[in-house]
């Protein structure tokens, strides 16, 4: 290849690449705000609900500054006793004193694996 046909060819190759092209709506910081801070929407539900990626909407919100809230709430597990779940899992049984709390029975046989507690009848 001579050097002439080889700076012809340079030549052609832009110097810089061209930007790309935005494909949706740019999500403002108050709608942000409004769904993420005040209405407690996921970062999934907003996207969906936005026609964007989930990626997009937590793009935005560093970019605004809107800190993220942690991914899942520290269980209401904690707050009872080891001593009062042994007691009440024993007199309920797990899948009844689960109900009684509102969480799936799974969640509290995975609790009480944890904690090392005597389960009766599991």
């Amino acid at each position: 290849m001579t050097e002439d046909r080889l700076k012809a060819i340079l030549e052609r190759i832009p110097k810089k690449a061209p930007e790309p092209e935005r494909t949706g709506p740019r999500p403002d910081k108050r709608t942000l705000k409004r769904l993420y801070l005040e209405r407690s929407l996921s970062i999934r539900e907003i996207a969906a609900k936005l026609g964007l990626h989930p990626h997009t909407i937590h793009y935005h919100l560093r970019r605004y500054g809107i800190a993220a809230r942690p991914r899942a709430k520290r269980s209401e597990l904690r707050k009872i006793r080891p001593e009062t779940l042994a007691k009440n899992v024993t007199e309920l049984g797990v899948r009844g004193y689960a109900s009684k709390l509102g969480i799936h029975e799974n969640t509290l046989r995975d609790y009480l694996k944890r904690l090392k507690t005597p389960k009766n009848g599991l």
